[in-house]
This record gives C-alpha cells, structure tokens and sequence, in this order.
C-alpha cells in the first residue's frame, strides 16, 4: 500500500493455521522485526514520530539478533545496542547502513525513560521519520540478503 510517498507493508497472518505453525527462532527474529516495522509505520500515520523511531530501532535490533542467531546457532545477549550487536552479526555494513545505525543509537531511550518531549517531537519531524523508516525497511530487507 502506498500512502503519502512511503510503501507500507501489512503484516497479517494469512489464517488461523499459519498461527499455529511453529516457526524456527530464526524466523521469529525477522517476523516480529517486520511486526514492528509495521507498528512503527502506523505509529508515524497517527503522527506520533518519537515512538515511531523507537519501533524502528526495535525492528532494527530484532533483525540484528535474527542475524545474529543465524550465523551462530546461539541466542543474542540481551541488549539494545546496535553498534554491539553488529560487531557481533559478523555483518559487513556499507556506509549507508552504518548511517542508520548510528542514527538509531540511543533512540530506544526516547520512550523507556523521561526526558524533555519538545525536543524530541522537534528532531523527529515527519521529514527525518519517513527517512529512518524507509532506511530501516531496506536495512532489514538487506540483512535477510546477506543470510
């Protein structure tokens, strides 16, 4: 679907059937990454950009374990830490990635602990949103080429 210059994807399970079918933890990884890209794009429809930003970075993270799991047959630590958790991906970013990544960096806190509102809805106007979520998007779409 296509809505004010951005592709947005619905996430759906396609019956109750697929629900029921167990996915490997690999699978899981990109599918709740893509759930919470979803989210994110939905967050930024109601124009509510700083948690939009927040589940970009949650999507970008989850891919990041997904990744992470493939390569080492191991669960993530837990941590929220882009920078980290591509060191330990064993992922080779082009500069366009790494851009996000530290854009992304130090944005789950936006919502998990209380700062200044103002400032945050300012930074993260509907310009530097849809540019963080569509990188996000090709990010993710990225990672799951390299695999």
């Amino acid at each position: 679907m296509f809505i004010g210059g951005m592709f947005f994807c619905t996430w759906r399970l396609a019956s109750k059937k697929d629900a029921m079918k167990k996915e490997s933890p690999f699978d899981e990884w990109f599918t709740q990454a893509l759930y919470d890209l979803d989210t994110a794009k939905a967050l930024f429809r109601a124009e509510r950009f700083v948690h939009a930003v927040f589940m970009a970075h949650l999507s970008v993270e989850k891919a990041l374990k997904g990744a992470y799991l493939f390569r080492n047959e191991s669960q993530p630590s837990k941590t929220h830490d882009l920078i980290h958790l591509v060191e330990i991906s064993g992922l080779n970013l082009p500069e366009e990635h790494w851009k996000l990544i530290y854009e992304l960096k130090g944005t789950h806190l936006l919502t998990r602990y209380p700062v200044e509102l103002d400032p945050a809805i300012t930074q993260y106007n509907s310009t530097v949103v849809r540019s963080i979520l569509d990188h996000s998007e090709r990010f993710i779409q990225w990672i799951k080429q390299q695999l």
